[in-house]
Parts: structure tokens; C-alpha cells; sequence
């Protein structure tokens, strides 16, 4: 666990721009999450990706905070 209380090898990712959405990374941090094994919480976290790399590329730059439910159904 490092100074922040995040255990190591917790996946994260990262915006278009390299910086760290602390919100979005907060998802990781839950408990369901923290208790599933290693390769469940890879796999959310290449769900996560595919997921924003999906509004950014197809949905005009959209950012995940800006998601509709049409967006979703997309």
C-alpha cells in the first residue's frame, strides 16, 4: 500500500492527456472491487478503457462526465 492508502498493482487509467482522474479512479478503490482477484479488476479496467476510448472516438471528444443515456445506447 503506498502513502495514499492505494494498494499496489490496483489498476488506473489515465485521460487522453496523460493526467489521473482522481474520480474516475476512485471506482477502483471500492471494496467490491478491491476484494475481486487481479485479472477481474484488469478486465474492469479494459471494459473502463474501451468504454472512454468509445466517447472520445465516436461520440466527438465526449468526455465521461458529459455521457447521455443515448450515448450509452450508441
Amino acid at each position: 500500500m503506498d502513502a495514499e492508502g492505494i494498494p499496489e498493482g490496483l489498476p488506473f487509467l489515465l485521460d487522453l492527456d496523460g493526467r489521473y482522474d482522481i474520480e474516475l479512479n476512485r471506482y477502483f478503490q471500492r471494496a467490491q472491487i478491491l476484494a475481486g482477484p487481479e485479472n477481474t479488476q484488469r478486465a474492469i479496467a479494459y471494459d473502463l478503457r474501451s468504454w472512454l476510448s468509445f466517447l472520445w472516438s465516436n461520440r466527438g471528444g465526449k468526455n465521461w462526465r458529459d455521457a447521455t443515456g443515448e450515448d450509452r445506447a450508441a
